[in-house]
């Protein structure tokens, strides 16, 4: 069975690694959100949806969305 999120970035295309380096720029440029943990950081993506994202050890998410960084909470993704 193949993961649905992947953090090998093998497994990233072109397209993929294109939003990762805007996400990563721009978490370079101005740093994580206030209310985002820096503890256990991953770069991923979720092959279903092609989302790029963030996470960290507590499940919080971390994507572009109109060029600004958002947080998604696990718990949001599920209600």
């Amino acid at each position: 069975m193949t993961n649905v999120v992947q953090v090998n970035l093998e497994a990233f295309g072109f397209r993929e690694l294109d939003i990762a380096s805007k996400l990563l720029a721009k978490v370079s440029e101005y740093g994580y959100p206030r209310d985002f943990s820096d503890a256990g950081i991953s770069l991923a993506f979720n092959t279903h949806s092609g989302y790029v994202f963030l996470t960290n050890e507590d499940y919080q998410i971390l994507m572009l969305e109109d060029d600004k960084l958002k947080i998604i909470n696990e718990e949001e993704e599920a209600a």
